[in-house]
């Protein structure tokens, strides 16, 4: 087992506590990319030795996560400076507290932290990773971009137009239901709109390219990536150690 620090966005942060809070709703995977690619050899395909390492055009390297690791959650937060540990997360904080905070930094009372600049002992989430696999980002299953975060967006439906009569004049009007409002006149069913339906995947797509296109590794790029699902725990990671030391 290893213990190592992996980076978050605060609207993940919120998605992992939403995890935590409610199971079945919130991030239990994360994506990353493979660094360095693999190479061109066995037909485009990356080689597994057996022994958690895939090759590249530089020989071989070893997985940045296995099944079994802790990874304690690097995430964007202020630490006050006097002799107490007191710490206050981005992820918590609203737009108007999160300036309050920063205001307050310059007048040296808290210390404005970004995510890769937290210290170990002020993370309070810990992810036990239970699977990895390496695979092409475009593979993401529906169901795993539920696992993500992402959220699934139907097309709301069946819909209706018709007419309302507002003083005696007939206004255009639209609604949504299994049947027309009382209140709707020549009521007529619209066609399905299914295609319209935005699919968590879909969002995910799009939620990488705005992380990721701009480093050369968009969705189009469909690049190699290591597909890691945890269980996470609302807990410092060396107090986890503990627990489990003492069990």
């Amino acid at each position: 087992m290893t213990v190592r620090p992996i980076l978050f966005s605060a609207p993940m942060v919120r998605s992992i506590l939403r995890e935590i809070e409610k199971p079945g709703t919130g991030k239990t995977q994360t994506r990353r990319v493979l660094n360095p690619q693999p190479n061109a050899m066995n037909g485009g395909l990356p080689l597994n030795n057996g022994r958690g390492a895939y090759s590249t055009a530089a020989g071989w390297k070893r997985y940045p996560i296995t099944k079994g690791d802790l990874l304690w959650v690097r995430e964007a937060c202020a630490t006050w400076t006097g002799s107490h540990r007191d710490v206050v997360y981005r992820a918590d904080e609203t737009a108007e507290g999160w300036s309050n905070l920063q205001h307050d930094a310059r007048l040296g009372l808290w210390k404005i932290r970004s995510s890769i600049h937290m210290p170990r002992w002020a993370a309070r989430l810990t992810l036990e990773v239970t699977g990895v696999r390496v695979q092409r980002l475009q593979d993401i299953s529906e169901e795993d971009a539920l696992a993500e975060g992402c959220e699934a967006h139907p097309f709301p439906g069946p819909w209706w137009q018709g007419y309302m009569d507002v003083d005696g004049e007939m206004i255009h009007q639209q609604a949504v239901g299994d049947k027309p409002p009382d209140w709707m006149i020549e009521p007529k069913r619209m066609r399905d709109m299914s295609h319209l339906d935005r699919s968590a995947r879909s969002e995910f797509k799009a939620w990488w390219n705005g992380l990721n296109a701009g480093r050369g590794f968009g969705w189009d790029v469909n690049p190699w990536v290591c597909a890691v699902t945890f269980i996470p725990h609302l807990m410092n990671v060396d107090e986890l150690l503990r627990q489990r030391e003492a069990a």
